[in-house]
Order: C-alpha cells, then structure tokens, then sequence
C-alpha cells in the first residue's frame, strides 16, 4: 500500500468512524473491544477515580484523627508544665523570701558589729627579748607608734596611763 492511499483510508476513517459508531452496534463493539485492551470505559474510569476520591478521604479523615490526638497530648502537655513552672515560681518567691529575711539579718548585724568593735592592743616593749628582736625595725616601729597613738587615744579616754594590754572599744564616732 502507497503512501497516498494510507493517507486517504485515514482521512475517510476519521470522517465516516464517528458516524458509524453511533449507527451501527457492531462496529462500535468492534472498536470497544480492541480499545479496552488498552484503555479502560467510562464505567471503570469513574469506578477508579470515586476508590481514589474515597482513599483520599479515608486517610484525611485517619490524620485529622492523629492530629487531634496530638493536639489533646500537647495541651495536656503544655498543662502540666504550666503546673510546674508555677510551682517552681512558688519555690523561688519562698526563696526570695528567705534572702531577703537573711540579707536584713545581715545587715542589722553589719550595723552592729560596725557600732561596736574591740581592738586588743600590745605594747612590744611587754613582749619578751628574744620575741621582741625578731620583729623587723620597721614592722616594730610601727606597732610603736600604732600603740602609742592607739594608747594615748584610750589612755585619755579612760583616764589610765598603762598601756600594756588593753582592749578598747572604739564606738561609731571614730
């Protein structure tokens, strides 16, 4: 078969097929029969595409059951902690409570101590001789005259002239 009479036997297919199939049961059959091999009908089409339309709706339906159910975890969850943190909030203010009390302790006993407070004083000239010559020059200079002043300070205040060992309690005014 040529060319030109293929061309010509589609063209009159394509023009006449319709008509036939619509006129005459047997052609259509004909023609059903070798497109079924490879193409599904209508019926079955249709058939496919509701099992599909009703697996998508089964399985969103399974989600949202999941969903919901993580959602219900998840506040109950988010309760529990919020039960936590507010007791731990609890804990913390009886623990701020608890600072501030021992820091106001504290502080009454700084301004007491700060009130009053001893100093034990002594005369190196009381110390021994061998005690007395191993303090450096400079060291035994000083507590001299740290004394000295120390002494005649308490000395006056007290109205006593010995300076040897004595602990004076000095008051907020120094």
């Amino acid at each position: 078969m040529n060319t030109q009479t293929q061309e010509d036997m589609k063209r009159a297919i394509l023009a006449e097929l319709p008509r036939l199939m619509e006129s005459d049961p047997e052609i259509r059959d004909f023609i059903l029969r070798i497109t079924r091999e490879r193409f599904a009908d209508k019926e079955e089409t249709e058939s496919r595409f509701d099992r599909m339309m009703s697996e998508l709706q089964r399985d969103r339906e399974i989600q949202e059951k999941k969903w919901e159910s993580w959602d219900k975890k998840w506040e109950e969850e988010r309760k529990a902690q919020d039960k936590k943190w507010e007791a731990q909030d609890k804990k913390w203010e009886a623990w701020e409570k608890k600072w501030e009390e021992n820091q106001q302790v504290q502080s009454s006993l700084r301004r007491a101590q700060n009130r009053t407070f001893f100093w034990t004083f002594f005369y190196i000239g009381d110390l021994p001789t061998s005690m007395r010559n191993n303090f450096p020059a400079g060291v035994r200079a000083f507590k001299e005259l740290s004394f000295r002043q120390n002494c005649s300070w308490a000395a006056r205040r007290d109205g006593c002239s010995n300076g040897s060992r004595r602990t004076v309690t000095c008051s907020d005014s120094l």
